[in-house]
This record gives C-alpha cells, sequence and structure tokens, in this order.
C-alpha cells in the first residue's frame, strides 16, 4: 500500500516575506503532518502569479503558521474487526459505525472510458470525515505493469467531488475547479468551498491479480454538509511520469437517508476544574469530540513523541502497532504530560483517542498566556452511548476525572 501524505487541497498565495516564515516554522516539529504539507506547498506555488486567493483564507494560512499544533499521544484501543474498513486506516470509531450500518455499498456498474473502469465501492459521511473507496478496472486497458506497480503510480490528474447543492466537497487541478464554477455560475466560491483536508492511496488486490485496483479517498473537514447527492468526476489518469490514460469518469452516489439525516448528540459537563474547562462534548455516528481549555500552566512540556508518532503514520502502522511502540517509549523520564485518555460509559467500558482521525487531536499552546486549547477525538459512538459518562485524563501527573451526561 502506498501512502499519500495528507494535505489541504486549497491552493494558496502568500507573499516572499511570510513565504521566509514558513520556511523557517517548518524546521519546528510540533505541526501535524497535514498542516506541514498545506504550508509546504504553498511554498512551491509562490511563483505562480496567477494563483490568488480570498483574504479570508490567507488570513487562515497564516494562523496556522502562527499557532502550535501537537498531537496527544494516547492513542485508540482496537477491538476486534467484523468488516474490512478501508477507511482512516482502520479507525475504531469509524468501524464499528460501519458494523452498525453506517456504510453505503452498492453493487454499483462501472463507468469506462478509454478501456477503464471507474466505480465507487463503498462510502461514508458525517460533520467531520468522508470516505470513498473507488474501484478501478484496467482489465481493458493495455498495460504492461504489473497490479502492484499500478497502484504505486496511478494518480488521479484532475479530480472534483461535490454535492447537489454545488458544495465542493474536494478538488485537485485549479482550471478544472474554474471551469466548474463557471458552467454552475458560482458567485461565491469560498462559500460554497468546504476546506478539506485528504489522505489518498492506491493499492492492489494480493488475492485476485485481474487488473483490479482499490483507491481510497479520505476526507476531513470542520463541518461537512448533509449531502444527499454526492458527484464525482476524474479527468485523465497518470500511470508512471509518461503514460496518461485519457478520460473522463462522472460517477454519482445517492447518499442513504442515517447519513443525511444525522445529528450529534451533545453531552452537559459537571465538576470542571477551575484551571480546566471542558467546553464542548459531542458524539456521532462515528467519534466523540472533547474540546477542553486548560490555563495556569506553570510550565509546557514538550511533545517528545511527534516523530515517532509522524514516522509511524507514515509508514502505514495501524493503531495498535502505534501505542505499543509509544508505551515502550513513554516509561521513566520520557513521560508525556496527557496519559490515559479515555471515555467510559455505564457499562464500564473505555473508549481511548481514535487516533487514526488524526486532525482530531490537536492542541494549540499559547507560552505566554501559559494556556492550552485542544480536542480529544476519541472512539465512542453513538452505539454505546449512555445516559452517563466519565471523561479521564491524567495532565502532569494529576488524575481527572469529569461527569458527563446525556
Amino acid at each position: 500500500m502506498r501512502m499519500k501524505k495528507s494535505k489541504k487541497n486549497n491552493d494558496i498565495y502568500l507573499k516572499e516575506p511570510i513565504d521566509n516564515l514558513v520556511r523557517e516554522y517548518l524546521k519546528k516539529k510540533e505541526l501535524p503532518i497535514s498542516t506541514k504539507n498545506v504550508i509546504s506547498d504553498t511554498c512551491k506555488n509562490l511563483k505562480n502569479k496567477n494563483n490568488k486567493m480570498p483574504k479570508v483564507k490567507k488570513i487562515l494560512a497564516m494562523s496556522c503558521c502562527l499557532s502550535v499544533l501537537i498531537f496527544t499521544i494516547v492513542l485508540a484501543h482496537d477491538g476486534k474487526i467484523k468488516i474490512k474498513n478501508p477507511f482512516f486506516n482502520e479507525s475504531p470509531g469509524i468501524k464499528t459505525a460501519i458494523n452498525n450500518g453506517f456504510i453505503y455499498k452498492e453493487n454499483l456498474e462501472y463507468v469506462f472510458s478509454n478501456n477503464v473502469g471507474i466505480k465507487v465501492n463503498s462510502f461514508f459521511m458525517d460533520d467531520n470525515y468522508l470516505g470513498i473507496e473507488l474501484n478501478l478496472n484496467f482489465e481493458d486497458f493495455s498495460c504492461n505493469l504489473s497490479d502492484e506497480e499500478l497502484s504505486k503510480n496511478i494518480e488521479f490528474e484532475k479530480v472534483l467531488i461535490y454535492d447537489e447543492n454545488n458544495n465542493i466537497l474536494y478538488y485537485k487541478n485549479n482550471d478544472f475547479l474554474n471551469e466548474f464554477v463557471k458552467e454552475r455560475n458560482i458567485e461565491d466560491v469560498e462559500k460554497n468551498t468546504i476546506n478539506s483536508g485528504s489522505n489518498i492511496f492506491f493499492e492492489s488486490n494480493l488475492n485476485n491479480r485481474n487488473h483490479i485496483i482499490n483507491g481510497v479517498y479520505n476526507l476531513y473537514s470542520n463541518k461537512f454538509p448533509k449531502s444527499k447527492k454526492i458527484f464525482i468526476e476524474i479527468e485523465n489518469i497518470n500511470i508512471e511520469e509518461e503514460k496518461i490514460v485519457k478520460g473522463n469518469w462522472n460517477i454519482s452516489i445517492d447518499v442513504p437517508e442515517n447519513m443525511y439525516d444525522r445529528e450529534i448528540i451533545t453531552s452537559n459537563v459537571f465538576n470542571n476544574d477551575k484551571n480546566i474547562e471542558i467546553t464542548k462534548v459531542v458524539t456521532s455516528e462515528t467519534n466523540t469530540r472533547v474540546d477542553f481549555y486548560i490555563k495556569n500552566i506553570e510550565k509546557l512540556p514538550e511533545n517528545k513523541n511527534q516523530d515517532i508518532v509522524e514516522e509511524m503514520i507514515n509508514e502505514g502502522k495501524t493503531t495498535e502497532e502505534i501505542r505499543k511502540k509509544l508505551e515502550e517509549y513513554n516509561k521513566g523520564d520520557n513521560k508525556e504530560w496527557f496519559e490515559d485518555v479515555y471515555i467510559e460509559n455505564e457499562t464500564g467500558k473505555k473508549f481511548y483517542q481514535d487516533f487514526n482521525l488524526i486532525e482530531g487531536n490537536t492542541i494549540i499552546t499559547d507560552k505566554e498566556k501559559k494556556e492550552i486549547k485542544g480536542t480529544f477525538t476519541l472512539s465512542l459512538t453513538k452505539y454505546d452511548l449512555s445516559r452517563e459518562l466519565k471523561l479521564h485524563f491524567i495532565f502532569n501527573n494529576v488524575n481527572y476525572t469529569i461527569k458527563l451526561t446525556n
């Protein structure tokens, strides 16, 4: 499996003084992978004078550079695999949702162009995560590469994913986007564009060597719309640098009612500590997100695990493999500042951080004010929710247990 690094898909234009600041900032190790990549992509595109960006997005890009985002280190607890889950490296929360029917899986027909067929194999969508599993059929395409070589060298040249209300969920290639905007007479492109990040990979089916390749789009956002229909437009497929499959593939998905009619559940918070405030707890079909705020911190420790986590994610390691590695590392002097983060339901079952939902486990630090704002994303879903919950974590060697009710 070839994992492509997470990145934001919106192109950004920054002037040279900011570019210098960004390049220096990238040398630091506190940024999440996806944030580093979007800034890196920004710098690469600086020479393109025609690349323009709305003022709001410039401000967003600059604030990304000037905030310190640090991953927390207590990882998710994997359960048994009942259904193969290609999404977000087998995220435990998403796995639970799929096992409970929160998945679109239909035997659709291939859409063919230039003897290459593409269809959607499975799909899910909630407020923050969108997963699309594609099936690519190269059976009738003349190609000397093996399935493994194909999967390592495939890349779509142009991609556009949008819904029935012209909300742009993901795009690759500015010209492709501009054609769509002009064709649909979209006046406020920024309003219609979801600022989503992506993790994309292709893999061959080792048990069925017949030029059938799987492709997975894992997209994440602060807020996906409640779309009833999803459209995927793909133009041209690059196979190695010099070989291009010319073609156009237009695919549509009818989103199931349990996805477009989804609702999150907000928990009430009790017994907040005077210096630790849990500001919001929301539970969906795929996860629970906890927003928190900590003040009056005498010393902000460094996150020593970041290099290990980034390296293992890039190697495609599972949550369980990362967790075991960090447990070894975090003995003795290597002990970190957040430990044993979980939510416990009334049956006594504990749900740990879902580290595969990488953008949902972040911390923003303000060293001058001695404050922290952060988010934990845990594997508790609606399917295991109870009336009363306990949120537990250790911060700076102090145990905290906070009562939650629904």
